[in-house]
Formats: structure tokens, sequence, C-alpha cells
């Protein structure tokens, strides 16, 4: 199980792959989210876009508007709408977010690898039909390139994102769930000086309050063995050492384990601990995860190399607490696990238009446009 630093600012959005999904296919196999708000805007050459540009796209999306018939014209607040969704597009999104995409049934996760930029010709896709492949065409030309994980079913995601998803907007944040989808995306995680995990409770039924007590209070002695690594030695030796230590260690405010539990059958439980010292929480994980039948590994070579560098002490922990207690029976009557990943972390990202110019736009004329723009709404709008 890999194990990701997860930034405390990480963001997470959805771009829609057109009305009903039309273009989820053409996202996925092209490796790109689009936007179709631009297609109409007359450009100079195709290209990177940054937050400067904003001004005169709201001012030529404004200019095409009012060229239409006024039946035709689209009122202020869908003006608005779209000149936000292009914004968040450009400039909220960052290389490195994570960004969804759907249809009705299926959703697409993946890490957003690329600036904003606009691509004038239509992108050529091959995608799957009956037994060989046919080619179809992206026409939206504001873009940005993606790094996707595998399809998943709609279903699988918590329902209170489910409910978000029904956002009609074609951008949108869902930073107002942030931890519920970092808990789902990646299950173990490092933000800052925390290790947060989520176990799975699959027994269908009442949940025995004995086996779940004993089984989180072993939980608890782990983290006294990563903090304190003479404890294992005792916990093995001498017992009434260890429970001294226990018990001292618990008053005098050194445990730092919570939970978030949502007590149904199945249900699940989110764990977080605080580690001071970067050894204890590596010890701690690795403790974790090989007790509950995982192998773990970090993306910092020094990470692994402190691992290797414990090894006696790991091999105490796992035979002190898998052997000599009735972890494994707690595990069983609970039926309880690490939940499974459902994304992994994308550690090199590659700005790939990085080195592409910038995009442009024909000379401006002097003419009176009359405004089409009420105010812009707020960087922060999200998809509830």
């Amino acid at each position: 199980m890999n194990i990701p630093e997860i930034s405390e600012n990480s963001q997470y959005w959805v771009v829609r792959a057109g009305s009903g999904g039309v273009n989820f296919n053409l996202f996925a196999h092209s490796g790109v989210v689009a936007l179709g708000h631009m297609d109409d805007v007359k450009l100079g050459s195709g290209g990177r876009l940054v937050a400067e540009h904003l001004p005169r796209i709201q001012k030529e999306l404004n200019k095409i508007n009012q060229s239409l018939p006024v039946e035709e014209r689209l009122v202020a607040a869908q003006m608005t709408a779209n000149y936000n969704q292009i914004r968040m597009l450009i400039e909220d999104i960052k290389v490195g977010d994570t960004v969804f995409t759907l249809t009705s049934s299926h959703i697409l996760v993946g890490t957003v690898i690329s600036q904003a930029y606009m691509e004038p010709n239509p992108l050529p896709v091959q995608v799957p039909k009956e037994n060989g492949f046919v080619t179809r065409e992206l026409k939206n030309v504001l873009r940005r390139d993606v790094k996707w994980e595998e399809q998943r079913l709609r279903s699988t995601l918590p329902p209170p994102v489910q409910a978000s998803m029904n956002s009609q907007r074609s951008v949108f944040s869902l930073q107002a769930h942030s931890e519920l989808l970092t808990h789902w995306l990646y299950s173990c995680y490092i933000q800052g000086n925390k290790f947060h995990f989520t176990n799975q409770i699959c027994h269908e039924g009442e949940i025995s309050q004995f086996h779940l007590s004993e089984f989180q209070r072993l939980i608890q002695q782990l983290e006294l063995f990563a903090k304190n690594q003479d404890s294992v030695d005792w916990f093995l030796d001498d017992r009434n050492q260890f429970l001294d230590v226990y018990t001292s260690f618990g008053e005098d405010g050194g445990y730092t384990l919570s939970n978030k539990s949502i007590f149904t059958s199945p249900g699940t439980i989110w764990g977080s601990v605080y580690f001071e010292q970067r050894v204890s929480m590596l010890l701690f994980i690795v403790s974790l995860t090989g007790c509950m039948g995982e192998s773990s590994s970090f993306q910092n070579e020094s990470d692994e190399r402190a691992v290797l560098a414990h090894g006696e002490h790991l091999e105490k922990v796992y035979d002190g607490v898998v052997k000599r207690t009735p972890f494994e029976l707690h595990k069983s009557k609970l039926e309880i696990q690490l939940a499974k990943p459902n994304k992994t972390s994308y550690k090199e990202i590659i700005e790939v238009k990085e080195d592409m110019s910038f995009a442009t736009f024909p000379p401006e004329q002097d003419e009176e446009v009359p405004e089409g723009f009420p105010d812009a709404r707020p960087n922060d709008e999200t998809g509830i």
C-alpha cells in the first residue's frame, strides 16, 4: 500500500464532460478535461492561458453575446456563470489538484498535470467501439491535461459527494467534502504531522462493542510502541512495567489517536495520530499496515531507509501484537480491514504546458459594447 503525502491545500474539482457526459470517453482516452464556453472566441494564436487573460476573455464573450439576435442572447446570470467556470478552469484549478468527470453511472478521477491552454484545432481521439476503435474529435478549445485513474462506478462515492455531483454546473468545487474525499481517495495518507487511516468494518449486523474497543486499544498500543520504542520490550517481557508505562503515557496526554466513526453495518472508522518525530510516524504506519495484513511503501527514499533501520523493532511489534494478543480474533469478529484506496498519488507532476507560448488575441477594436456581466461569483463556489 503506497502511503502518499497529501498537501493540506489539496483541491477537488468536477469538470463535466458535456451534456449527459457525451465527451466522457474523449476525456478518458485523450488525457484532458475541456470546456466549450470559449469555442467561439477568436484567437490570434493558441497557447497557455493565465489570470491576466481573463479581462480580455470577458470582453470577447460579451461581444459575442451582444452580436446575437436579442432572443438568442444569454441573460446576465448565465453569462456570469459561464465566465466563472472559465475562470475556475484557468485560474483556480492548480497543477496537482484532483479532478473528477462523470456520466450518470461512472466517474473518472485524475490529477491535473498542466496549466490551462487554448488549442483551436480539434483533438482526434480513438475510442473503443464494439470490436475495434473509432476516431472522434474533441472540439472544445479550452483544455487542461489530466493523468486519469481507472473508471469507477459513481455509486462507490460517499453519499454526500454523490449528492453534490448532481450540480449542473460545468466546473465546480468539491472542497466542502475535502476530508471525506481525501479518506475515500487515499485510505491511508500523511498530512502535515498527522497520519490518517481508514478502517472498513465489513461485518453485517450488530457490531460488538467489546471487539471494537479492544481492537482500538491495541491500535493505541501501536502508537506507544512507535513513540517509546523501549515499551515493546516491556510488553514482551514485563507486562506489569508495560501497563505502568501505558497508563502513565495516557495520563500525561501522550496519546493522540483520535477516531471518527460511522457506526453502521458495514461501517467506516477514520483514525488519525499526531507525531512530532518523522521516524515515530513511519514506525506506526508500518506497524499498523503490517498488523492489518498490508505492506506499506513511501514516496521518499529517506523514509524507506529509516524503516529498514528499525527492522528489529518492527518485528517485535508484529510478534507482540499479532502473535501474542487476540488482535486477529478482534479483526475477524469485526471483519475489519484497511479501506482500499481509489486514487494513486501521482508523485511526478509534469507541467507539460509550462514551456508553451501564451495564447494571443486579435488587436482590440475601439467600440462601445454594453456590459453583459454582473459581478463574478467568489472562488469558493461549490457544487452543493
